[in-house]
């Protein structure tokens, strides 16, 4: 299993579709565990938000990245995974990639406009 822990914070736990999800709020960090015990952090962000539908590209005010997505849930049900993570904060997820959500949409910041219109956004 992988650690969960911050070194030298607490960390919020939470399990969501058999993934589990720690938040380090003073780092800024969240970090998956699948049942299995890996961690590839875009297998289990596949699995939380797999079903979510690309709105649009946004602008990346107050972003920590030059690249902002946002993305919705097609079902009401599916807005049960954001809970994951509190709202309104940016958690970087690996060194490429940081997620934040606002209860409603999924916002997920990168570097590259290249992927960002390879999704067609």
């Amino acid at each position: 299993m992988v650690s969960m822990r911050c070194v030298n914070h607490s960390i919020t736990d939470s399990i969501h579709r058999g993934i589990r999800v720690g938040t380090c709020h003073e780092c800024q960090s969240i970090r998956f565990s699948s049942p299995a015990g890996g961690s590839d952090a875009w297998s289990s962000m596949s699995t939380l938000f797999g079903k979510y539908e690309l709105v649009d590209r946004i602008d990346a005010v107050l972003a920590p990245a030059s690249e902002v997505l946002a993305y919705r849930s097609r079902r009401p049900g599916d807005l049960e995974a954001l809970r994951v993570a509190p709202p309104h904060q940016w958690f970087r997820v690996n060194e490429h990639l940081w997620m934040c959500h606002d209860g409603t949409l999924l916002l997920l910041a990168h570097g590259w406009p290249s992927v960002s219109r390879g999704v067609g956004a």
